[in-house]
């Protein structure tokens, strides 16, 4: 039997690390930026990580391209909420145009701007349950309208039991 080898008095030598890669020419598709204090972050974590610049950039495309399917599936569902809002059988049809302008008026008089602004950047605002709520309200606040009288005047009691009494005009 052979006796295995003596261990070393010497540690295994570590490898140099790698010289660190530089990030800050990562390119970032277009319409999409980063704050200062994300880019930093993902700066520091692919250094700590000790990405390559290639593999860094893989990582940013990757990233980019999830953001923009959230991004179309965002707007996927508002359109198709839109679509639904405009065949909705209490509000929409032909008259959807005039009945989506009540539910605006109640949304202007009752909710507050950053509540408006969230409705339109979100999408929110083309939900049909959303329009029905308003749309509810908007008629709800509607001025009465103007009550007609009926066709034929009621005779006049006093001129009937004192004929000579009420003047004829």
């Amino acid at each position: 039997m052979t006796e295995p080898p003596a261990p070393s008095a010497e540690p295994a030598a570590e490898p140099a690390p790698a010289p660190a890669a530089s990030y800050d020419d990562l390119v970032l598709p277009e319409g999409l930026s980063p704050d200062a204090e994300t880019g930093a972050a993902f700066r520091s974590l692919a250094a700590e990580a000790g990405l390559s610049r290639d593999t860094a950039q893989k990582l940013v495309d990757l990233q980019a391209g999830l953001i923009r399917k959230q991004g179309d599936a965002a707007r996927d569902t508002a359109r198709a909420w839109a679509k639904d809002a405009a065949a909705d059988a209490e509000y929409g049809g032909a008259d959807f145009a005039r009945n989506a302008g009540i539910a605006r008026q109640a949304l202007q008089a009752f909710a507050t701007p950053a509540l408006v602004e969230l409705l339109d950047n979100s999408g929110l605002g083309n939900h049909p349950e959303l329009i029905r709520a308003f749309y509810r309200v908007g008629k709800a606040m509607a001025e009465d309208g103007r009550v007609g009288g009926s066709a034929a005047p009621r005779p006049d009691r006093l001129a009937a039991l004192y004929p000579t009494m009420v003047p004829k005009e």
